[in-house]
């Protein structure tokens, strides 16, 4: 016991040398470097899961479900958080006791060169030693290392399952895109087929009247170029279904097999989702959870960092037996015991640690920065599609009101045609302007859909802003509310 103060000033020496050579990293807020996004959330309606739903497409709906079942990239997704889990589970044991059993057999023989007198025999001992332990060590986390590095790795579950949702995020959009740019392909074709009938009548109506002598050759000419243009029109629509098939085929699992169709129409759409404000984006965006979540593992190692600048104490324990025979390893007058207590403390390391600490806080900033870079151009991608989907729709009435003009122009060319004051050249140029303007308009509601995809898209489109609990829900992955 008299040498107790010795013990607490010689312990108290080492956290003094190591521990105060460095300030512990400062905490940052996020709301620090872009003050806006700190608003009050607003009552925003979340985006439901199953978002695509609100298209009306029997067919698009199924297409996802069979994606979400059959995709590799969402079981990848499921095998990263079970890697997640189970490295927050060898965290958490880091911070616990560690017992263990050993049994050492050994036999040695030792010879005494020179004994007993120089010049004679070499001497030799042959001896065996046998040891039977069970042995107890603790680190005590007086300086928190191995609670921020569990800290961190349940951040990493949490991460996981964010990332999870935002595989099937993109998966769910890629499905819907491609399913769009497929049906506007297809119907293009139809359109491509009519204007090449049409461009074939007008065709045979100029060359009969070329051959009654009330046409000329400069019309035949311009008739088959346009029959010319039409048919390759026909070409590039095919080609682009044959193009857009196999990938959204791959999409939804069936590789090299082919999509079926009834019929193809495009539906009315429901009113776009409310943005809300900036700070309620944060919390809708699987992109912006996951930039959020790095900012605080790195917080947590940068104080991993710095608590390994301080002394690391542990206290140890051990008791078994140790004897010469064999069979005297279980014999208790053969026991051993031995109770210690560790203290490891860096003294000179080069500035390693220090620099590793800096590192690790600069890391910090980076995570920090990146995700005000991201949010930033979140709010900015909700504002394009707002504005993409409200351009897009005025667009598409325009075209509309155009093509019920055209219809009207075309049936009065009709009549007028068959009262024989109008020219039937006139009734298939009309037609021409009436497919192309319908080409126009399928265009239109493809891009129409598309912006919406992106709108739902950049808000998040139905993520869980709270997935806190790893697969096994025995084990929980906080969240900080430092951000």
């Amino acid at each position: 016991m008299r040498h107790t103060p010795t013990y607490v000033a010689l312990i108290g020496a080492l956290v003094l040398g190591t521990g105060c050579q460095s300030a512990a990293p400062e905490r940052v807020d996020v709301r620090d470097v872009l003050p806006q996004l700190a608003s009050s959330p607003t009552a925003a309606a979340p985006i439901p899961a199953d978002w695509w739903k609100q298209f009306g497409d029997q067919k698009l709906d199924g297409l996802i479900e069979e994606a979400l079942a059959n995709s590799p990239s969402l079981v990848a997704a499921g095998a990263r958080v079970r890697v997640a889990a189970a490295s927050l589970a060898a965290s958490g044991g880091a911070s616990d006791p560690q017992v263990t059993a050993g049994l050492n057999l050994a036999r040695r023989r030792q010879v005494f060169i020179g004994l007993p007198i120089p010049g004679s025999d070499v001497s030799s001992s042959t001896s065996s030693a046998h040891g039977l332990s069970l042995n107890a060590s603790w680190e005590l986390d007086l300086w928190g290392r191995l609670e921020a590095a569990q800290r961190g790795a349940a951040l990493g579950v949490t991460k996981s399952l964010v990332d999870e949702q935002a595989a099937r995020l993109a998966l769910t959009t890629g499905v819907a895109r491609s399913y769009f740019a497929l049906i506007e392909a297809r119907l293009a074709l139809e359109i491509a087929k009519e204007l090449e009938s049409n461009a074939d009548f007008a065709l045979a109506a100029v060359e009969r009247l070329d051959a009654m002598g009330r046409g000329s050759q400069e019309s035949v000419l311009a008739a088959r170029v346009a029959l010319q243009d039409a048919s390759n029109g026909v070409t590039e629509a095919a080609h682009s279904v044959a193009i857009l098939q196999p990938g959204l085929a791959a999409l939804v699992g069936r590789p090299g097999g082919k999509i079926q169709f009834g019929a193809l129409r495009f539906g009315p759409l429901q009113a776009a989702p409310a943005a809300g404000l900036p700070a309620t984006l944060l919390q809708r965006r699987p992109d912006l959870a996951t930039l959020e979540l790095d900012v605080q593992i790195a917080f947590a190692q940068a104080e991993v960092s710095h608590a390994a600048l301080y002394p690391q104490i542990s206290l140890s324990a051990s008791a078994g037996t140790n004897a010469s025979d064999l069979e005297d390893l279980l014999n208790g007058d053969f026991r051993v015991w031995s109770l210690g207590a560790n203290l490891l403390a860096p003294i000179l390391n080069g500035g390693q640690l220090e620099a590793s600490k800096d590192a690790a806080v600069a890391a910090r900033d980076a995570a920090l920065y990146q995700f005000a870079t991201a949010a930033l151009d979140a709010l900015a991608e909700v504002q394009v599609a707002t504005a993409n989907e409200d351009l897009i729709a005025n667009r598409l009435g325009e075209v509309q009101l155009l093509g019920q003009k055209l219809t009207d122009l075309e049936e009065a060319a009709a009549r007028h045609h068959r009262q024989g004051t109008g020219a039937v050249a006139v009734v298939y140029s009309i037609r021409a302007d009436q497919l192309r303007n319908n080409r126009a308009e399928l265009a239109l509601q493809t891009l129409l859909r598309r912006a919406r995809i992106d709108l739902i898209a950049s808000l998040g489109g139905g993520f869980d802003a709270s997935p806190t609990t790893s697969p096994d829900s025995s084990q929980e992955a906080p969240r900080e509310n430092s951000l």
